[in-house]
Formats: structure tokens, sequence, C-alpha cells
């Protein structure tokens, strides 16, 4: 089965900042990123392959040319950073920035933030895009365009903090992991799965 569907999340996300006033409709005020949890990312990267989309950027060195020396092979890659010739294999530094996006971000109000962009997930011939990701820190949601479907919660938050930032950690919302795995035909996404990290910070 052919899907399309990216969540542009700022998942955050997957992937926080003080609260300030709403900015102009393309004018960014801050960067939502996401850091997904290692254990989550291992599951996910054993079958999945997430690539930023749009707006949104991996965190971390990665390369289309071979691991480094001493770094290890992952799904996630970006443009090689050095000189060496470009290979089929693809890699991107271990540790959180192997697992880590961002993308730029605008309040809408007192607890609204949106992100610009997303993440594409693909599995063999299928591929699922979520982007546009809209926090809501009131309710503790995260909802967002996946193509194909209607602009849908995709995401519930918990342990929402804030300082000169909003932080909150990042679950699958009810039925998404469902979803998921049909569109990519795979079992990796579990019941309200945690997924990792997501923040807010304020230009």
């Amino acid at each position: 089965m052919r899907a399309a569907i990216w969540t542009g999340m700022a998942l955050g996300a997957l992937m926080g900042a003080a609260v300030v006033a709403p900015a102009a409709a393309d004018d960014p005020s801050g960067t939502v990123s996401i850091t997904f949890d290692q254990r989550a990312w291992s599951t996910i990267t054993s079958e999945v392959v997430v690539t930023a989309t749009g707006k949104a950027e991996p965190i971390g060195r990665c390369c289309p040319c071979g691991p480094p020396p001493g770094e290890t092979a992952v799904a996630a890659c970006c443009a090689c950073p050095d000189e060496r010739e470009a290979t089929d294999s693809t890699c991107q530094t271990t540790g959180a920035a192997a697992r880590s996006f961002t993308m730029p971000a605008l309040t809408r109000g007192k607890n609204t933030v949106a992100a610009r962009g997303g993440l594409t997930l693909s599995r063999a011939e299928a591929s699922l895009r979520i982007e546009n990701l809209v926090v809501d820190w009131a309710h503790r949601t995260g909802s967002a365009n996946v193509v194909g479907l209607r602009r849908h919660k995709v995401l519930t938050l918990s342990n929402v903090k804030r300082g000169a930032w909003v932080r909150a950690q990042m679950h699958l919302a009810k039925g998404q992991a469902a979803v998921l795995n049909r569109a990519l035909e795979t079992d990796v996404f579990t019941l309200r799965m945690k997924l990792g990290e997501l923040v807010y910070s304020s230009d």
C-alpha cells in the first residue's frame, strides 16, 4: 500500500519558549525541536526511514558517503559534510543529534505554536508525510497535516514545563499508531507510544 502522510511536527518534535505576542503570519518567532527517545528511535528506524521535510532540518552531522570513523549508520541523513565521494550508504552522528530535528515556528496567541515543515516516514514503497504541526499547550495536544487525510490530532503532550522555553514529552495520540502502521505496512508503532521531547524556544 502506498501512502503519503507527514506530520509537520514541531515533535517536535517531535519535536519551549516564554510566551510572546502573536507573530506575523510569515515571520517565525522561534524554533520547535523534537528529539526522539533512543528506544523509540531504534524501534522506528529498524524498519522506517525518517527524514526532514520542508523547512525542517536534522540536527547534527550526517552524510550520504559512508559513516565517519567510529560512527554508526542510521536511517536519517542529509548533505555530505566533507570531500568524500557519495555512495549509496547513509549515516549520521550517533547520540541525540542523530535523532533530533528542528523547524521554524511562530506563536498564535498565548498557548499555541505553529511549526513549518515536518517529517517524512518511508518504508519500501510507502511514504507518510506529516507537516505543519500546531501545538496547543493548554490542551496538551499536537495536530498536523497528514497528507491524504484532514488535519487531526497526532500527539498528546505530558510534563509540560515553561521557562525561557516550553518543554514537553510527546506521545502518539490515541489511534495514531494504527494509522501509521497501516500506512507503512509495519507494526513498529504502539498504542500511545512515547516518542521523545518537544521544545519551543523563542528568538
